[in-house]
């Protein structure tokens, strides 16, 4: 499942050209790396000036960090290319002062909000388990987008979370969460057989055997990618939609998810940490200020995806996430894609491109700005991580 690329950007895009005449619009369409050359979105419309495109284009961005840099009229199309420096210095620059805020708002910053759990949710039973879990990833996601989350049920707003539909629940008094039960994937039952600390000891045992053959650098971390591959398996699906756990001794598909997810943020570390220890043997210089650095020597198409599609997207995905919980919806399971997703193109760049190049002065800018894009995937990586309740994995 591919990311939703500024579907937001776009849908104020829309809404702000169809006031200028003569525009009559159809959704905007994201072009991908392939005809990257086209632009980095087109807005199809009916013939119309560039200068009044420029100028709606301008009203909508002038205070974001999506700088314009050109707006071209091809026909029925309008081309918009982003000013790529500008916007690589202005993204990194606000997600290194922001750090572990960065992708939080304030869009309900003056509303309250309670959540409370069924009081049988204090079990090991797997199904209550995640109960509890969603609980905790919803208080940090309304957090994150300006709830003031309250430990009573003060608030108007009160969200019951559960996992039984017939629930006696006063729904005058609060919105009702089902959550999906587990269920045993060759049983298709619910799963009442095996506990938590039962699952964790079996999938541990697993991770060991498969981590001989294929990672032994994560052969340390196995604990904690047990219950990193627990958290995710329970997101992979909409909230109110029932989990499949598959006990087999192969790893199912979800495990070897988690465990690449976890495996790319401990790269990303390991990068971090290498780099700081040139700096100490003086093979390296310490990293100047982020306000000094050429982010237009980032060239590399990968880097501009990077950044196109995640580090700008952050924001957004963290905001979709959470803002129907009043609804008594939300969406985990956007930001477990996000992860993936990001995962997959930071380990293809990585591998493809050199980031710690030797040690001469005419490569130092180069090298200090992938750096400087690094730890910013690797703060996003450190929030998106913290907002589901995983604890990150340590360099390798």
């Amino acid at each position: 499942m591919e990311t939703d690329i500024f579907s937001d950007l776009q849908k104020t895009l829309v809404k702000q050209l169809e006031s200028i005449e003569p525009f009559r619009l159809s959704p905007c369409v994201l072009k991908t790396s392939q005809r990257i050359s086209e632009g980095d979105f087109v807005i199809l419309t009916n013939d119309a000036s560039a200068e009044a495109a420029r100028q709606a284009l301008d009203d909508v961005t002038k205070n974001s960090n999506l700088p314009i840099q050109s707006v071209k009229i091809e026909k029925n199309r309008i081309l918009v290319s982003l000013d790529r420096k500008e916007t690589f210095t202005r993204c990194i620059q606000q997600i290194n002062s922001m750090s572990s805020d960065y992708g939080h708002c304030s869009q309900f910053s003056k509303e309250e909000i309670c959540f409370i759990c069924d009081r049988e949710t204090s079990s090991d039973d797997l199904t209550n388990f995640r109960v509890n879990y969603l609980v905790e990833i919803a208080k940090n996601l309304t957090s994150a987008i300006g709830f003031d989350v309250m430990e009573n049920d003060e608030s108007d707003q009160k969200l019951y979370f559960t996992h039984k539909s017939n629930s006696s629940v006063d729904r005058s008094q609060y919105r009702l969460v089902l959550c999906g039960v587990v269920k045993n994937a060759e049983t298709k039952m619910k799963e009442t057989s095996i506990t938590v600390p039962e699952y964790r000891r079996i999938k541990n045992k697993i991770m060991i055997e498969e981590m001989k053959d294929r990672d032994k650098l994560l052969l340390h971390v196995t604990e904690l990618l047990t219950d990193a591959l627990l958290k995710f398996n329970l997101l992979h699906v909409k909230i109110n939609s029932p989990v499949l756990m598959n006990l087999n001794p192969l790893l199912e598909d979800f495990d070897g998810t988690a465990v690449f997810i976890m495996y790319n943020y401990s790269r990303l570390n390991a990068i971090i940490h290498e780099y700081e220890e040139r700096v100490q043997k003086k093979c390296y210089p310490p990293l100047p200020s982020v306000d000094s650095v050429d982010f237009g020597l980032l060239k590399e198409e990968k880097e501009w995806i990077i950044l196109f599609n995640f580090l700008l997207q952050f924001p957004n995905v963290v905001l979709n996430a959470g803002k129907d919980i009043k609804k008594g919806q939300f969406s985990p399971y956007i930001l477990y894609n996000f992860l993936h997703n990001m995962s997959r193109t930071v380990s293809s760049y990585y591998r493809s491109t050199k980031i710690l190049l030797y040690n001469r002065p005419q490569l130092l800018p180069l090298i200090v700005a992938r750096m400087y894009l690094i730890k910013a995937v690797h703060q996003v990586f450190t929030n998106g991580l913290n907002l589901l309740g995983i604890k990150p994995a340590p360099a390798l």
